[in-house]
């Protein structure tokens, strides 16, 4: 923490916000002085030039069109840098359902005109998906139910579930 309380992590992340997607803690000083019961402290953070969002390069799809994938993703290339974005590339890619893990990792250094590219690695989740279940109610009997779902039927992130359910027997 700084000297007013806040964690050091806090005033990257706010450089970030702002577009310094290299900020990061330059160096630290800390003398504690025994006799005054004293500690002063001085935390140095570099921001860096304001950077924007360079080349995106994807590995571990299989069975998705780039194409589609690109969209999907909708990484924001030529925009200034802005860790919500990150996020919510993120989490477009988890909502398809089709990807097990989504990895987003920033280059080391920033690239010509301030540029920061970024690497997107993929884990796809199994093509198909099975469940089934089976209730019983003293009031209403026993009910069985089972689904049968198939993930990026085309390349394209589309889902085709099939749900079924036998209900009300012996009821």
């Amino acid at each position: 923490t700084d000297l007013e309380g806040t964690p050091v992590s806090i005033r990257v992340d706010g450089w970030r916000a702002l577009g310094h997607a290299k900020a990061k803690v330059e160096g630290r000083k800390i003398t504690a002085d025994h006799h005054s019961h004293a500690v002063d402290s001085w935390i140095y953070l570099r921001p860096g030039p304001v950077a924007t969002f360079g080349r995106l390069t994807i590995e571990g799809y299989q069975r998705m069109k780039p194409g589609r994938l690109s969209r999907i993703a909708d990484f924001p290339t030529g925009k200034r840098f802005d860790p919500d974005e990150l996020d919510a590339v993120i989490r477009r890619l988890h909502r398809t359902g089709v990807f097990r893990s989504v990895t987003l990792t920033e280059d080391e250094a920033l690239g010509p005109g301030n540029t920061l590219g970024y690497h997107l690695a993929l884990v796809e989740e199994k093509k198909r998906r099975m469940g089934a279940g089976a209730e019983w109610s003293t009031s209403d009997g026993a009910a069985l139910t089972a689904y049968w779902m198939h993930r990026n039927l085309f390349g394209g992130a589309e889902r085709l579930k099939i749900d079924g359910e036998i209900s009300g027997i012996s009821g």
